[in-house]
């Protein structure tokens, strides 16, 4: 079974060969990218890799290019539309946006409407949400403190937390195909 993962940055950073090397990975984050940069690439990427299973986590980034929020939606839209032209619904995961240390220009409160916004975006294209949010908020809200070091990008400690999260997911997975 092959598995893609797509996004940004915190994608990138997530070493799967080693915390996740039971498993045919594919980690398609790049750093600094965004919805659009997504949108772009994905039908690409899908045709390259043939994942069986897809999970996006992408838009942190739109937000400090002062992108609102309907226009995120719209480009998840077009993601997902793109993306079911190659994978069933069932087969592609929305990736809930991990909270920040409320940097002002990715701000938590627009972190979980945008959170909100994915639920119903999945719920209506007949796709999966997977959620990391719960696990790296903190009780405010906000990234846990040992799970950043600059209010953003994630530490060895929050990367074992999501491969464990994720560990689950793909034995759920396989156990089920």
């Amino acid at each position: 079974m092959r598995i893609m993962l797509t996004g940004d940055s915190l994608t990138h950073g997530f070493n799967t060969g080693v915390l996740l090397s039971e498993f045919n990975i594919i980690n398609k984050g790049i750093y600094g990218d965004n919805s659009e940069g997504i949108k772009n690439r994905i039908g690409k990427d899908i045709i390259e890799h043939k994942p069986d299973f897809l999970f996006i986590l992408i838009g942190i980034n739109d937000f400090a290019l002062g992108r609102s929020i309907e226009n995120i939606e719209v480009s998840y839209r077009e993601i997902v539309k793109k993306a079911k032209d190659f994978l069933a619904g069932e087969k592609i995961y929305i990736t809930k946006l991990l909270p920040t240390k409320n940097i002002e220009n990715r701000p938590n409160s627009a972190i979980r409407l945008m959170n909100e916004r994915l639920s119903i975006l999945a719920e209506e294209e007949k796709v999966k949400i997977f959620d990391l949010y719960s696990q790296f908020a903190d009780e405010t809200g906000n990234l846990k403190d040992d799970f950043t070091d600059d209010g953003l990008h994630l530490t060895p400690k929050a990367y074992g937390v999501w491969s464990s999260i994720l560990r689950s997911k793909l034995e759920a997975l396989i156990s089920n195909n």
